[in-house]
């Protein structure tokens, strides 16, 4: 398949899915809960029984939301094939849904751990027995901590543009600047950073509705909360020398212009050879809506092999 080709893949995938789409969205939000959890209340999508199918729980990066960052990659024909008799749990970071009211920033989770912590009280409380992760930046980095802690639950991990170390020092001080204009020139800073992260050059110079799209996404998010969510991310343990003892499989998938792809590579090289396989993508970040039907196959063989 040729780049023109994935391009074009993208563009009906974005006429199609639920990336700014306000019906599948309103759709998804019927289904809308939340659920009180030890280090605070977080809300999560419910679809299907969970108690009773096998099930997919997501975890969107920052910037994004479950519907943009999965919606229209779990909506593809090809894909419903192999995950239909799934339940999809889709976590959504405190206060990063649409239009969400300011959190209090005492009482927000602190770190990784305590966004872990909300994952494994909103499986508990489903009563989930088995489940298979679907995460991507920050909310891989979540899905892989939760199967570090809890591989008997977590049976398989299809884990997009990651890191396993926390942040070095030049992240760190990004981070730092991006927090001080919280507020302050905030709606033209963010945008333009967070699309740069998210998007390779091609898809932002030839593709101007999916990034209309997603401005548009964007600016329903409270910016606040979101750096309250990138606050607890920074605060990520180092997991590489772990990650080789879990068994079960995993697929990792990077673009090539992603930000984190030396870290997911490093992240790779450190996990079970025979259990995790790598998928390099001529893109961004946002490998879902860039070259979708490319994962189709790796996907369809990873999810045979998890058995569930």
């Amino acid at each position: 398949m040729s780049d023109s080709d994935d391009r074009d893949d993208v563009h009906l995938l974005v006429e199609n899915s639920s990336f700014g789409s306000p019906i599948t969205a309103n759709a998804l939000a019927e289904h809308e809960r939340t659920f009180d959890t030890p280090v605070g209340p977080v809300k999560a999508v419910v679809l299907g029984d969970p108690s009773s199918q096998p099930t997919i729980v997501t975890y969107h990066d920052i910037g994004l939301t479950y519907a943009n960052c999965f919606g229209g990659f779990l909506s593809l024909h090809e894909v419903q094939e192999v995950i239909s008799r799934f339940a999809v749990v889709h976590m959504i970071a405190p206060g990063n849904e649409e239009n969400a009211p300011d959190l209090a920033p005492e009482s927000y989770p602190t770190s990784v751990h305590d966004l872990v912590s909300q994952v494994a009280s909103v499986l508990q409380q489903l009563k989930v027995h088995h489940t298979i992760g679907f995460g991507l930046g920050a909310g891989a980095t979540i899905l892989l901590n939760y199967a570090l802690e809890n591989s008997g639950c977590m049976v398989g991990l299809f884990l997009v543009g990651l890191s396993g170390s926390p942040p070095s020092w030049a992240s760190w001080v990004y981070h730092k600047a991006a927090q001080a204009l919280t507020g302050q020139n905030m709606d033209t800073w963010t945008p333009a950073n967070l699309i740069s992260r998210h998007f390779c050059s091609n898809t932002q110079e030839e593709n101007k509705e999916m990034i209309e799209m997603y401005t548009r996404d964007l600016e329903k998010l409270n910016f606040k909360n979101m750096m309250l969510f990138s606050n607890a991310y920074m605060n990520r343990p180092e997991i590489l020398e772990m990650v080789a003892g879990y068994r079960s499989p995993i697929l990792v998938a990077c673009g090539r212009e992603d930000g984190y792809y030396d870290d997911t590579v490093q992240l790779y090289g450190a996990l079970n050879p025979e259990a995790a396989e790598f998928v390099d993508l001529p893109c961004g970040h946002l490998v879902m809506e860039e070259c979708p039907h490319r994962l189709i196959k790796p996907l369809k063989l990873f999810l045979y092999s998890v058995g569930l």
